[in-house]
């Protein structure tokens, strides 16, 4: 046995047959262990090991046989020896007999050695078709079919093959000869790549936007291309097939993604021979890249790696793409429009200088399978007449289903919360409860006038910078900027001031030690599963095909716009008042708050003559029949069923609950979450992120409900009584004195829960959640200045009492759609539009877009999302890990953080109190008629319909005009002054206090200065007004003046 040696670069292990042209396989020493373990295993097992050419071992100890020349290899570390296999028809080579096979194997069994069997020398090379000789034949399988030599009589091509590739893997070949054959198989791969850039996978067809949806599967695509180089490659991927970064795939990621980078590298090696090459893979791929990026450099940098094709490609295959118009479909359609916008930068000082907008109106349809539209009975403008008082003040009211589904959804909700409320409680020594919350709140009082060093744990005064313990010093004011805990501080002393960093408006606290680690306190979970939340609620899931339509080039914040939206709309979907012959006679469309009242007062008063003239109203058009003498004429609008976007309605009553109690309570919530400065107080307070706006009240309604709770939950346990929600909410609560608790029950519990209510029926596309929420927190949108929302709450409510049997069941079926699927997660059709927006800025150029970018984007919209998500799943990608959505629901410690700031503030601790002064956590006089809003806000409804329905409605006086609900005592005195009044007040205001004069003389008198006065600006009528009104004051009463005379 020849003595082991190492290679040259000490990793690898080389063992030698003894014939001198027969060497063992180079194995890395990686490779050594693995292959050990393959010992005894035949050759049929060791080919779908992924060893095809490997020998069979012939003895378990490691010994083996050249099957070439049948020489014994004593037993080594490595006991296998590379040979190509032959055929099973092929006979043995001269000199192989059985009798000499029979021996060897004889002798291997009985562990000696085998002599060594000459064999037959090969014989030499024949001359390739390049004409070196020197070389050595090229394999015929790497020859096209007309290049390929005929083996002579005498020639052994397939030996002389494997002389050659036993020369290269030996390392034996001059580099020379090599490179000569490795030109050879170029020249054969070029001619192949040459032939097949004629196919039709490179074609302009093969770059459509319609092939690029449907581009064929890997292996078809990989199964055409050159075999040449589709060898090489699969040599190649078999050699990397253990690589630890493939091996920690899964098996499907894995197959995926190197399947891929063959398709990658058959484009460069196509590119190198066609430069101008573009490849349909490529293509889709930087498609993707400049849809998510939106960057010219990044597609440019891609398009110099592989045959994608430039910046300049692309924008024209946008163009060249879009330039028919998106079809639309024959069915049912519900159309939602909005406003979309890009606003251009300066970057000079010029003359008249003026930033560049450009604005369009988007729009998007979702398909339906019904055929209602096609109903000419069904037609709005058919039953949404002109709805009277009467006809809808019984039921504009919340039903009683209504108010049972709320108190059941709260009941349950009350149910779930009281008993983690119920299992925080402890009894104390004294015989008192208490949890963790107390202790939370006793360490912030205490840290309030002392701080407790992190290193030794002495309580310091706060006016002290450094600690007074025995032996330590530490540094105060590092450690005052965090309320922390000595267990959950890292063993090494501070150094550096803690960082801190803020995701929507929770603190993470990061503490820098001497050796530099990090401990991280809190970690935010994001893209957590809350399905549970609306797990309970009955889903009407309806998974429908959203998809962009031409866009409007205008904004419609205005009469005349509106009106061009809706002729546009009217026009693309092939109304039949547009389309003369189209089957579809109405359509549903979806807006938000403004255009919504907009396009009320243009479907009540756009007239159209028989003729085709157009009017503003009934006036304009009865001119236009007296002078031409025509008598029809209807609503040319009378198609639109319209219908508010439940977004938009979710966004504002957020809105308005936080304009209502952010005083008495949300400011307080705002900055317990870290909106501490003015600033981010106003911003909150605004709620223009509703994401954020959204999780603070969360928080809010979940930790306030634990501490309204909490009394009823520690007086039951006193009381050896199992506390439950039914009791709570039908006794206990309603017997409580305090002003402060009543008014957050009625906020949270009524008004919050409802808008909880409203969002999970939107999500699961219930419509009698949807409908219960909004009949319930109508009260604030009406309590308040909210007149467009007012207007639109009772709009909405009367058309669905008005509404023939199927309209209701067509609205109910689809108060929401869903477009990923999940029976949890939809949305209104003004929220899908927001999507449908935000996703096409990122194919606009940058910049101010022109109306051709916006078509085109628009036109070609979901198929460009259909090629991204094509692509994504070529390549391999898991998309469920990428884009997904935060549900934007609060942790545990956010709502413990309320919790712990409301208990502290003491302001629900005594709800049977009734000595309680009405004041905010802030302590700010509250209005003593907040208490008891619903009275103010059952008046100002009534009102509200009244001027609404009636249209002959018409206050008697002033006063009789509803006040709104005021919030504080220094809000309602500051309505009560004169200077806040409006022009039209004060003068209807200074005619009462005229009529209001006793004396004749002094009433005419007065009513001649009001003529010169009342024309004039608002300072002079106020100071009319006072005057008047200190007359009328000093006037002495009728009864006085009798008992003078």
């Amino acid at each position: 046995m020849a003595p082991r040696k190492k290679d040259k670069k000490g990793d690898d292990w080389k063992r030698k047959c003894r014939h001198p042209r027969h060497k063992l396989w180079k194995h890395t020493s990686e490779d050594l262990t693995r292959l050990k373990r393959l010992s005894g295993k035949k050759k049929a097992e060791l080919q779908s090991l992924g060893f095809p050419n490997i020998c069979k071992v012939v003895s378990q100890d490691g010994s083996s046989i050249c099957e070439q020349c049948l020489n014994y290899t004593p037993p080594i570390s490595l006991a296998f020896h590379h040979t190509y296999a032959k055929k099973p028809s092929e006979e043995p080579s001269a000199g192989l007999t059985s009798t000499s096979t029979s021996t060897a194997t004889q002798a291997v069994s009985a562990g000696t050695d085998v002599p060594h069997i000459p064999q037959e020398a090969p014989p030499a090379p024949v001359e390739s078709q390049a004409g070196s000789s020197s070389s050595g034949p090229i394999p015929p399988s790497c020859m096209s079919a007309g290049s390929q030599p005929e083996a002579g009589p005498d020639i052994n091509l397939e030996s002389s093959v494997a002389t050659v590739i036993e020369h290269i893997v030996n390392g034996d070949m001059p580099s020379d000869l090599l490179h000569q054959l490795a030109t050879a198989i170029a020249q054969v791969i070029t001619v192949e790549v040459t032939t097949d850039l004629d196919s039709q996978d490179f074609s302009p067809q093969s770059k459509t936007a319609d092939a690029l949806l449907n581009i064929p599967a890997v292996e078809d695509w990989l199964g055409h291309r050159s075999p040449l180089l589709t060898c090489i490659l699969e040599a190649l991927m078999k050699k990397s097939s253990k690589h630890p970064v493939i091996e920690c795939l899964s098996n499907e990621s894995r197959h995926t993604s190197r399947r891929y980078k063959m398709i990658k590298a058959v484009e460069v090696v196509y590119n190198l021979t066609e430069p101008s090459l573009i490849s349909p893979f490529s293509l889709a791929e930087n498609l993707t890249t400049y849809g998510l990026s939106n960057s010219q450099l990044v597609t440019d940098i891609h398009a110099h790696i592989t045959p994608a094709g430039s910046y300049g490609y692309l924008r024209n295959w946008l163009v060249e793409q879009s330039k028919e118009p998106v079809p639309i479909p024959d069915r049912d359609l519900i159309i939602a429009f909005d406003n979309d916008q890009i606003v251009g930068k300066t970057y000079h000082v010029k003359p008249n200088n003026k930033v560049s907008c450009s604005v369009v109106t988007s729009l998007c349809v979702a398909q339906l399978p019904s055929n209602l539209q096609e109903n000419e009975e069904l037609m709005p403008g058919n039953w949404m007449i002109d709805v009277t008082y009467q006809d809808v003040a019984k039921n504009m009211k919340v039903t009683e289903s209504e108010m049972n589904l709320l108190f059941g959804e709260l009941a349950k909700v009350v149910e779930e919360r009281m008993s983690i409320v119920k299992g925080q409680q402890n009894m104390n020594e004294d015989g008192t409860l208490s949890d963790a919350v107390d202790d939370k709140v006793k360490e912030t009082r205490q840290q309030r006038e002392h701080i407790k060093c992190i290193q030794c744990g002495f309580l310091n005064s706060v006016r002290w910078q450094k600690c007074r313990g025995p032996s330590c010093k530490a540094l105060l004011k590092i450690q005052r900027s965090f309320s922390i805990e000595t267990e959950d501080l890292p063993d090494e002393p501070l150094t550096k001031k803690p960082r801190r960093s803020r995701t929507c408006g929770v603190f993470k606290k990061i503490y820098v030690t001497k050796q530099g680690g990090i401990e991280i306190e809190k970690k935010l979970q994001e893209d957590q599963d809350v399905n549970h939340l609306y797990s309970h609620i009955p889903t009407n899931h309806v998974q429908v095909h959203l998809q962009a339509c031409d866009p409007v080039f205008c904004n419609p914040n205005s009469y005349v716009s509106v009106k061009q939206v809706l002729r546009h709309i009217g026009k693309q979907f092939s109304i039949s008042r547009y389309t003369p012959g189209s089957a579809r006679k109405w359509c549903a469309v979806v807006c938000d708050g403004l255009p919504y009242v907009l396009a009320q007062k243009v479907i009540r008063d756009t007239l159209i003559c028989g003729c085709g003239t157009v009017a503003d109203g009934k006036e304009e058009m009865s001119r236009h029949q007296t002078e031409k003498g025509h008598q029809t004429s209807e609503r040319e609008f009378n198609w639109v069923l319209l219908e508010i976007g439940l977004g938009h309605v979710e966004m504002n009553c957020a809105r308005s609950f936080l304009e209502l109690n952010w005083e008495v309570f949300m400011s307080e919530a705002a900055w317990c979450m870290g909106f501490r400065s003015e600033n981010a107080q106003k911003y909150a307070k605004k709620g223009g992120d509703h994401h954020k706006t959204w999780e603070l009240l969360r928080l809010t309604y979940l930790g306030t409900i634990d501490e309204l709770l909490l009394p009823y939950v520690r007086e039951c346990l006193s009381q050896n009584l199992e506390p439950n929600a039914f009791d709570y909410l039908t006794r206990w609560s309603g017997n409580t004195m305090n002003p402060k608790y009543e008014y957050v029950h009625m906020q949270i519990m009524t008004y919050l829960h409802s808008l909880m209510v409203f969002r999970g029926g939107v999500r699961c596309n219930n419509p009698a959640f949807v409908s219960a929420g909004m009949a319930v927190f109508a009260d604030i949108i009406h309590g308040r200045n909210h007149p467009k929302y007012q207007a639109i709450f009772l709009n909405e409510r009367s058309n669905r009492i008005t509404a023939p049997t199927d309209i209701q069941m067509f609205q109910n079926e689809y108060v929401s759609v869903s477009y990923s699927g999940d029976p949890h997660k939809c949305e209104g059709m003004d929220f899908q539009l927001e999507r449908i927006n935000k996703a096409s800025k990122t194919w606009l150029p940058k910049g101010v877009p022109s109306n051709l970018d916006w078509l085109r984007v628009f036109r070609l919209l979901d198929k460009l999302d259909g090629i991204k998500k094509c692509t994504e799943k070529v390549m391999g990608i898991n998309q469920s890990k990428h884009g997904s959505a935060t549900t934007h629901e609060p942790d545990d410690d956010a709502v413990m953080a309320w919790r712990i700031h409301l208990r502290d503030s003491g302001y629900l601790s005594e709800p049977k109190s009734e000595t309680e002064l009405h004041v905010s956590m802030s302590g700010v006089e509250l209005d003593d008629q907040l208490v008891f809003m619903q009275y103010t806000v059952e008046a100002r409804m009534e009102y509200n319909m009244r001027q609404f329905f009636d249209s002959t409605f018409v206050a008697p006086s002033i006063h009789d005009i509803p006040q709104p609900v005021f919030v504080t005592a220094k809000e309602h005195e500051e309505f009560s002054k004169i200077s806040n009044k409006t022009v039209d007040t004060i003068k209807i205001l200074v005619l009462e206090l005229i009529d209001q004069l006793d004396c004749n003389n002094l009433r005419s008198h007065y009513q001649d200065m009001w003529r010169r006065v009342k024309g004039k600006k608002k300072d002079e009528l106020i100071s009319f007004y006072e005057r008047l009104k200190e007359e009328v004051d000093d006037q002495l009463p009728l009864s006085s003046l009798l008992e003078l005379e």
